[in-house]
């Protein structure tokens, strides 16, 4: 997924502030990817979770749904 090609959501970016991150460390996760998944059909269809380091972000291939802290357990 290219993040130059990508439209945050108004909540990514609140999330980001929220969290301490820029919308440049978010486009550096998605080009770093170290996993791609589908997410759970429950929060939409369509929707995937690429992690890179400290990174989980939620996309549709478009748009940048929502971002957060990549953890073994929990979020």
């Amino acid at each position: 997924m290219s993040a130059a090609s990508c439209v945050m959501t108004r909540h990514a970016s609140a999330r980001c502030t929220e969290m301490g991150l820029t919308e440049h460390d978010v486009e550096v996760a998605l080009e770093a990817a170290e996993i791609t998944y589908p997410s759970p059909p429950e929060y939409g269809p369509g929707r995937n979770i690429t992690v890179a380091g400290r990174l989980a972000v939620v996309h549709n291939g478009s748009t940048i749904i929502t971002v957060l802290w990549h953890a073994r357990s929990g979020r």
